[in-house]
């Protein structure tokens, strides 16, 4: 299977966004998204590896990388999530509005 263009991949995961935050998803950021796109065979492990890549190396300039406390997924001993958010967990907006730009910017 040929592996899709991350501008794909990106309009995949933003067309998907709502759909997975309105599951009971164990976490509320868009690598959690990925993995679960990933599992239900939407996208392909190469695909996976690609989306978090360009997350890694794509981080809006406003968001903030933090520990978020947050009601559900893995906690520590202090009741926080052991994940990082770019945003607050499950807030859908910024994320289809970074998601959208992104998209916007590539060919």
């Amino acid at each position: 299977m040929k592996t899709r263009s991350i501008k794909n991949l990106l309009i995949i995961v933003r067309d998907n966004l709502k759909i997975y935050f309105q599951k009971d998803i164990e976490n509320g950021g868009m690598c959690a998204v990925i993995e679960d796109l990933n599992k239900e065979g939407i996208i392909s492990w190469p695909e996976r590896e690609q989306l978090m890549s360009y997350l890694d190396n794509h981080i809006p300039q406003n968001a903030i990388k933090r520990k978020e406390k947050y009601d559900g997924g893995w906690e520590d001993d202090k009741g926080y999530v052991l994940a990082v958010f770019w945003w607050k967990p499950k807030s859908i907006a910024p994320r289809i509005k970074w998601l959208s730009e992104q998209i916007n910017s590539l060919k």
